[in-house]
C-alpha cells in the first residue's frame, strides 16, 4: 500500500498492526476503536478512493476476506459482524467518509442499520435533499455511484447479513457510521482522531494475531 492517504501511512508505518492480507486487501484493527475490543478496517492495498473505485473483478476476493473476517470475530468474540463503509468525496458531496481510501468496518456486536434511515429523515433540511436506500447483494451498486459522480454513498450490512446502500445527494457528517454506533453504546468517543483508543487496539492485536 503506498501512502496515499493517512490510512495508507500508518498500514506502511505499522505493519505489525496487520492480521491478514490477501493479493489485494489488508485486515488491521482501527485506530479509534470507540472501546469495542476486535473492531476490525478491510482495506484495499490499492489506492482506491472507495469501495465504489474498486475494480468488479475483485469483488469475489473481497467478499472472500469479509466472511473469513466475519468468522474470526464470531469464533474468538461469540459475536456477530456490522459491516459498513463510508462514501468518498465525489464532486462536493461525502457520504460520512473523512479518509478517501476503501476501507470497509467491522463491528462486533453493534448494529445500527434500523436507525439509519430515521436519522438521515430527521437531517433533512433542505428542499431538494434526498436519499435513496436499496437492498443489494453485491458492490456493484456502489460503483455506478461512484463512476457517476453525481451523488455519495455509504454501505451498511447488519449483524443478520443485510446489506444496504443509501444514495446521497447531500453532505453527510464525517465518520457519521461511527456516531451512530458510539451513540448506541453511550459513548462520545466516536472520533478517532480525538480518541484512538490505542490500549483496545492493542488488545485486539494480541487477541486476533494468528487467529486469520
Amino acid at each position: 500500500m503506498g501512502n496515499c492517504c493517512q490510512l495508507g501511512e500508518i498500514l506502511t508505518k505499522e505493519s505489525d498492526r496487520v492480521l491478514y492480507e490477501t493479493d489485494n486487501f489488508f485486515v488491521a484493527p482501527t485506530l479509534g476503536q470507540i472501546d469495542i475490543e476486535g473492531y476490525l478496517l478491510i482495506l484495499s492495498k490499492e489506492c482506491d478512493r472507495g469501495i465504489g473505485d474498486i475494480p468488479e473483478k475483485l469483488y469475489k476476493e473481497l467478499e472472500e476476506v469479509i466472511e473469513t473476517t466475519r468468522k474470526v470475530i464470531k469464533s474468538e468474540y461469540g459475536l456477530n459482524s456490522q459491516l459498513f463503509e463510508h462514501g468518498p468525496k465525489i464532486c462536493s458531496i461525502r457520504g460520512g467518509g473523512c479518509l478517501d481510501h476503501a476501507h470497509l468496518h467491522v463491528i462486533p456486536g453493534i448494529d445500527v442499520i434500523s436507525d439509519l434511515s430515521l436519522e438521515l429523515m430527521a437531517g433533512l433540511d433542505t428542499i431538494g435533499q434526498l436519499f435513496r436506500t436499496e437492498r443489494i447483494d453485491s458492490f456493484k451498486r456502489a460503483g455506478e455511484i461512484y463512476n457517476a459522480q453525481k451523488n455519495s454513498y455509504m454501505i451498511v450490512e447488519s449483524t443478520y447479513g443485510q446489506r444496504v446502500i443509501v444514495d446521497v445527494n447531500f453532505h453527510i457528517p464525517s465518520q457519521y457510521l461511527r456516531r451512530l454506533v458510539a451513540d448506541k453504546m453511550g459513548s462520545d468517543k466516536w472520533d478517532w482522531r480525538r480518541f484512538p483508543c490505542e490500549e483496545t487496539m492493542g488488545r485486539t492485536v494480541d487477541r486476533l494475531s494468528g487467529k486469520f
